[in-house]
């Protein structure tokens, strides 16, 4: 779960920045409120002064208010790329104090300003635009939008180098629980679900602990070959013939090992049984027939390690008693589920 999330939050990532770079104020909509502005800054300019005595040429507060919120708009546009017409520019930036030397824009300055603002947003800028000092906002945009991308596909990377680092690490752990010959699971898989199956206290489980009899005259007679063909070939059988649920394990050498969750000792020496069968029925390329001997052993689950040693014990009784036989494990000690 943890890979998935990484992905996702790259993705998620990615199109954040991308909504962002494109939910930016279009140049269309900066224009408009720039005009608004210079509209209200005129307006202000248009009033006169209210309190008796007062200086003409002292602006009022509502018009100072006015007045910086255009030098807002300036700055929007410039960081929005857009072109600003000269005539606008003069009315757009700060008022100069009435003892400035500065020329202090009329209210037919402002009228132009506007027209110009409108007129801009219709045609395109001339073609000198991009040396301006107005025109500076396009950098400052192209590289906000190009920082954006690259932070958003460093998400992407990120997200996608924790997914294959996950498949990498369930590569490696499939490698380590699996048998190489048989691709059943192996002891070390083994000895770990037992552990685990052993803390379920209000089950039973049954181990069945399956022998290839006469193993080493495979390889003696017929060589390695021969020998591991035999084990590849039982491994497939004890797989097909077994239950849902059920798991088989190469133990060792030519044993086997199948776990048989919530099963008692009659149903799984009916599965042993079908096992036993199915391998003497298999077919090789050498004269020679395979056999098995099997132990059958069942009780409540927290008991797992007895009933294996018990299945164990049992094995080796139907070895005893001639092989190519299921032997049932007769030990009254093992507690049954309760």
């Amino acid at each position: 779960m943890s890979r998935l999330s990484a992905v996702i939050a790259g993705a998620a990532l990615s199109l954040s920045l991308s909504a962002a770079v494109h939910a930016s104020p279009t140049q269309t909509e900066t224009l408009e409120r720039a005009v608004q502005t210079l509209e209200d800054e005129l307006v202000e300019l248009s009033r006169p002064p209210q309190p008796a005595g007062a200086a003409s040429a002292e602006p009022t507060a509502a018009f100072k208010a006015a007045d910086e919120a255009a030098w807002d708009a300036l700055i929007e546009l410039q960081n929005a790329g857009a072109y600003v017409p000269p005539r606008a520019l003069m009315v757009l930036q700060l008022m100069p104090p009435p003892d400035s030397t500065a020329q202090r824009p009329q209210a037919e300055d402002y009228r132009l300003g506007i027209d110009a603002l409108r007129q801009s947003a219709n045609r395109p800028p001339p073609a000198n635009f991009g040396a301006n000092a107005t025109g500076t906002g396009n950098t400052t945009s192209d590289t906000i939008a190009v920082s954006a991308v690259a932070v958003a596909l460093l998400g992407l990377v990120i997200g996608c180098g924790a997914l294959w680092r996950g498949r990498r690490h369930d590569q490696l752990a499939s490698i380590a629980c699996t048998d190489g010959l048989t691709g059943l699971m192996n002891r070390r898989q083994f000895d770990l679900d037992v552990g685990t199956t052993s803390q379920r206290a209000k089950t039973c489980t049954a181990a069945l602990m399956i022998d290839v009899d006469h193993f080493k005259s495979f390889n003696d007679t017929y060589g390695h070959a021969c020998g591991d063909d035999v084990l590849r070939q039982v491994s497939m059988t004890i797989d097909r013939n077994i239950r849902r649920g059920d798991v088989a394990y190469r133990y060792g050498g030519e044993e086997f090992s199948v776990l048989l969750p919530g099963t008692d000792k009659e149903a799984a020496e009916i599965v042993a049984e079908r096992v036993r069968h199915a391998i003497e029925m298999i077919s090789l390329d050498y004269d020679a027939h395979v056999t098995a001997s099997i132990g059958v052993a069942s009780a409540a689950s927290k008991q797992l390690e007895s009933v294996v040693v018990a299945a164990d014990a049992a094995m080796f009784n139907a070895k005893s008693a001639g092989r190519n036989r299921t032997m049932v494990d007769g030990n009254g000690d093992l507690p049954a589920l309760v």
